[in-house]
């Protein structure tokens, strides 16, 4: 995460019956995540009662995603005798897409999960949040022993990079479940053993196996 913020300050006293502190500042963030799955092996040996039973076959996750987020906001603190008021506001903006990927193949059932060569994707959603902020203080007794106090703000949540639009990205880590005879009783799994002519036992929701390089998710 990379970030560049830009503030001021000013006071302006004596106005309008009080004195003003404005703030203002612009904040720039631009953040990047790599996510990476791997499943040692790439397959995982299945046994029911010692006897084995399915292979799991898997293809790695590799998701990049990429967000950035530009803000300004503004503030014054306008005091006069006991009285103090605070009033700003904030605007966010943020976008995320998801960045193009290679995956790699299973290299041993290179057929069933062939690498994946994603171009990226954007949800075209780009948030731009108006958050106002108000407060109000008055010292009752003119020493700041106590103090009446009230406000009310808004306040909107900030992304992660591909919060949105890495659920259209099909990088995630996969696996389809097939029939297994550990013909060689070494209790690994050889491409030989595994019969994948028919139906697959199980298999991730985003895993096609008539489309098994489609890069969208269901």
């Amino acid at each position: 995460t990379n970030s560049f913020d830009l503030t001021s300050n000013y006071f302006l006293p004596a106005t309008l019956g009080g004195d003003h502190a404005f703030k203002v500042g612009y904040r720039w963030r631009t953040a990047h995540s790599t996510s990476i799955n791997h499943r040692g092996g790439f397959i995982e040996a299945r046994f029911r009662n010692g006897v084995s039973s399915e292979a799991d076959i898997y293809r790695d996750q590799y998701s990049e995603s990429h967000l950035d987020t530009h803000a300004v906001w503004f503030q014054d603190t306008y005091t006069r005798g006991r009285f103090t008021l605070n009033a700003g506001f904030r605007v966010d903006r943020q976008d995320d897409e998801a960045v193009a990927a290679q995956v790699p193949a299973n290299p041993v059932f290179p057929q069933l999960m062939p690498a994946i060569n994603f171009p990226g994707a954007d949800a075209g959603v780009v948030w731009t949040d108006f958050s106002p902020r108000v407060g109000v203080t008055y010292d009752l007794g003119g020493d700041g022993r106590t103090v009446m106090s009230g406000s009310f703000a808004t306040y909107y949540g900030q992304m992660a990079p591909g919060q949105l639009s890495g659920v259209l990205a099909g990088t995630g880590a996969v696996f389809v479940r097939f029939p297994w005879a550990d013909a060689n009783g070494d209790g690994f799994v050889q491409a030989n053993e595994v019969n994948t002519t028919g139906q697959p036992l199980s298999r991730s929701a985003a895993y096609d196996p008539a489309n098994p390089t489609n890069f969208n998710t269901a």
